[in-house]
């Protein structure tokens, strides 16, 4: 029951990041001329932002949907496999890179709340998704 409530919290956790992510402000672009500098806001899914060379946000997306499924089919099914676990582990640490990369390379940190909240929703998914699948293999080993 304690290991499908983290997956439960877990689950809770990407489908917050990924509403988070469908934001019209969750990735900012910023235009700038000699005289003026101008910054527009756009979802993590729209393809200005991967115009313009962030592809970071969509690769983001892309990944936290494959993790939220993930973790649904783990939690909805009764077997556990290795194959799952690496893929959980994999595509969940490259999507917390993805994001704070994204924020690094092309926002200033101090405007970008919406992407701070991401990332720390991210951060707490792997925390649980790492505490869950070392208890579940300290299960399997005994």
């Amino acid at each position: 029951m304690k290991k499908k409530l983290m997956l439960i919290i877990s689950s809770g956790c990407m489908v917050i990041s990924i509403v988070l992510m469908l934001l019209p402000t969750s990735a900012r672009l910023l235009f700038a001329s000699p005289t003026e500098r101008l910054i527009k806001t756009y979802s993590y899914i729209d393809m200005m932002v991967w115009g313009y060379g962030n592809f970071f946000p969509i690769l983001t997306f892309a990944l936290s949907l494959i993790v939220l499924i993930v973790i649904l089919w783990t939690l909805l099914s009764r077997k556990y496999g290795r194959i799952r676990e690496m893929a959980l582990k994999t595509c969940s640490v490259i999507c917390l890179a993805t994001s704070a990369l994204s924020l690094l390379l092309f926002s200033s940190i101090s405007n970008e709340a919406i992407m701070i909240c991401i990332l720390l929703f991210m951060s707490t998914l792997l925390l649980f998704i790492f505490f869950y699948l070392k208890k579940k293999s300290v299960i399997n080993s005994k």
